[in-house]
């Protein structure tokens, strides 16, 4: 396993760029740990991160973390995981669209493992688990 992260902050895009303190601290220790998840998802598939473009793993580690930590933040005094919000005067009609519930959430994407050179594997299951009649 390497020792570095695959990207750095840099390597987000500039809404990135201009993170302080905690926020930044916090996207810097996803970037290391999406780094490490990467590696298990290629050791599983008995594959060495070596072998693996260091483009590619860069570009999978930045898609984990941009999706776990996006760069615009809801508005303020609104809940956390609010996706989006709508406000009405008549009526007073106030709408909010709450996300995925995913936020945080380090997940690699399928699309992203065959980036990677993961194949899916097939597998059968038993379900009769019967002995065969001699």
């Amino acid at each position: 396993m390497a020792a570095d992260a695959y990207a750095t902050i840099d390597d987000l895009g500039t809404a990135w760029k201009n993170l302080t303190g905690d926020r930044r601290d916090d996207v810097e220790a996803a970037l290391a740990e999406a780094s490490r998840l990467v590696d298990i998802e290629l050791e599983d598939a008995g594959i060495d991160p070596s072998d693996v473009s260091p483009d590619v793993l860069k570009i999978v580690v930045c898609r984990m973390v941009r999706r776990a930590y996006p760069a615009t933040q809801a508005g303020p005094g609104l809940p956390t995981g609010v996706e989006s919000t709508q406000v009405s005067l008549g009526s007073f009609q106030q709408t909010l669209r709450w996300g995925d519930g995913r936020s945080g959430e380090l997940l690699v994407y399928r699309n992203e493992r065959r980036m990677l050179g993961i194949r899916p594997r097939a597998f059968m299951i038993d379900l009769l688990d019967e002995d065969p009649v001699p």
